[in-house]
């Protein structure tokens, strides 16, 4: 199932990184999460011949499909949002993220991106393990993250924000709902 515009995938440097409904990453947010110095716009890299030789070599269905998800192993690797109701931008498959990472901020910030990337699909896939009882109707699976140690708490409740309330007044860390 495809996520909705607008929901954050990942969080660098207190900037939350969006995807597109296919899973593509906002390479916009990603500027803004290195810094937003203005050589580093997303249309710079998008010009670099590198970047359009990577983009080609990614178009090819074949290495597509090895670095996306089967949904969506026949979309374009990055495309851009301009107008309409959804967050405009240049969203990139994961591979192409990385890329214009590595070119934003060198090693420490790819780092980053890649961890938090993993991170957000090894949640992914945790809440997809995650079986709600039957005898438990209109209960949602979710995944509430300490943000100073990263730990994060798998649950179900009918309401996850209200159950982010009750556990933050027993932790003195910062808690988000993943």
């Amino acid at each position: 199932m495809s996520k909705p515009f607008n929901t954050p995938a990942i969080s660098i440097s207190g900037i939350n990184i969006f995807q597109d409904a296919d899973g593509r990453y906002c390479l916009n947010d990603l500027h803004k999460a290195a810094g937003g110095e203005q050589r580093h716009r997303p249309k710079y890299w998008l010009e670099n011949q590198q970047t359009i030789d990577l983009i080609a070599e990614l178009s090819n269905p074949l290495n597509l499909a090895i670095h996306t998800p089967s949904t969506i192993s026949q979309l374009k690797p990055i495309i851009t949002i301009k107008g309409g109701n959804c967050k405009q931008g240049t969203y990139a498959i994961k591979p192409l993220a990385v890329a214009y990472a590595a070119w934003l901020g060198g090693a420490q910030f790819v780092s980053r991106v890649m961890l938090s990337v993993d991170e957000a699909f090894s949640i992914l896939q945790a809440l997809n393990e995650f079986e709600v009882p039957d005898d438990f109707p209109d209960a949602y699976v979710y995944a509430i993250r300490e943000t100073n140690t990263g730990n994060i708490k798998l649950g179900i409740s009918r309401n996850p924000e209200s159950r982010l309330r009750q556990l933050q007044v027993a932790n003195s860390g910062e808690l988000e709902l993943v």
